[in-house]
């Protein structure tokens, strides 16, 4: 298995990039959107600046170029690394410099934009998808609703990275799928 070589940027220049020029929803968020929408079956027609930008991506010209540079930069390695055998995929998140309960906002953030991603680009009914994929959208729609708890142990540090690989997992599952049963066939 190759390491992949879509890189992210680092979660505290995009964040604190991002805050500086004025983008609402957090980086984590931002990245969630951006997967929803490569994941989602209208990925092809959705405008993803769009989405991110509250619905303007003519905004995208009144975005400091390096931020604008970072948005392109962070929507193009999420694409690679989703179409990349490997799980190449990373998500956003705040590191373990970062205490629990930001992090495990950060990740309740990050599904809520994939979310919101994924009904930008026109899944709205789960009914069309195979079980596992249903079951996973619905695991997701959990972890976006997820309150941080106050006290924090060694345990919930395990839970969390493991709902991470569980979130990172998911999303590359159902990115797999739709795109399998959209592949053409060879003859």
């Amino acid at each position: 298995m190759s390491v992949s070589t879509a890189v992210l940027p680092e979660y505290e220049q995009a964040s604190a990039a991002f805050a500086l020029a004025g983008i609402e929803p957090g980086v984590s968020e931002v990245h969630g959107i951006i997967c929803g929408v490569l994941v989602s079956p209208g990925a092809a027609r959705i405008d993803w600046l769009a989405t991110v930008l509250g619905g303007d991506s003519g905004l995208v010209h009144q975005l400091p170029k390096p931020v604008s540079e970072q948005l392109l930069g962070l929507y193009q390695s999420t694409r690679k690394a989703l179409g990349e055998d490997e799980f190449g995929l990373t998500l956003l998140l705040p590191g373990e410099s970062h205490d629990i309960i930001d992090r495990t906002e950060a990740l309740a953030a990050w599904c809520r934009g994939f979310l919101l991603g994924l009904a930008e680009g026109g899944l709205s009914d789960f009914s069309s998808l195979s079980n596992e994929a249903r079951e996973a959208l619905e695991d997701l729609i959990d972890i976006a609703e997820v309150v941080a708890e106050e006290e924090v142990d060694e345990q919930q540090e395990q839970a969390l990275v493991e709902v991470e690989e569980y979130v990172r997992v998911a999303v590359q599952f159902l990115y797999d799928e739709d795109h399998r049963s959209t592949e053409p066939t060879s003859q």
